[in-house]
């Protein structure tokens, strides 16, 4: 009998949504290939978004200078895109599971990450290396 041993990691980036600067995504975009005109549309919308702070009276407009928007239907893809290069260059490719030939070492989605590994010190080496990088 063979018995397989992996390590599985799930995690959620905290305040992920909230941290990335703007110039980042828009810098992300461009580096992927997205027209300047859908990034001056998503600039635009974003730099007019403002929030307010309501206790027990509403406080005074500022405006969100960075992060994405919950519950925006785009803030995942952004969010998403902004992080492609990190992921991409990330050597990992002697960590995680090889299913069907595919080497599978993460699994994302918005701020959610899964992170395979053969072993538990592999799996921090990678914990390591995704913490090195200041946007997450």
């Amino acid at each position: 009998m063979n018995i397989i041993k992996n390590t599985i990691r799930a995690l959620a980036y905290n305040k992920a949504f909230d941290s990335l600067e703007h110039d980042y995504i828009w810098e992300e975009l461009r580096s992927q290939g997205v027209q300047e005109k859908y990034i001056r549309i998503l600039m635009n919308v974003f730099s007019k978004s403002t929030a307010q702070i309501r206790l027990e009276t509403t406080g005074e407009e500022f405006p969100i200078e960075k992060g994405v928007r919950q519950g925006d239907p785009v803030s995942p893809k952004l969010f998403s895109a902004a992080l492609e290069m990190i992921f991409r260059n990330l050597d990992w490719n002697e960590n995680g599971l090889n299913i069907n030939g595919e080497n599978l070492n993460h699994l994302r989605f918005a701020d959610d990450l899964i992170l395979f590994s053969k072993c538990p010190i592999k799996l921090e080496q990678m914990l390591q290396q995704l913490s090195n990088f200041k946007v997450l």
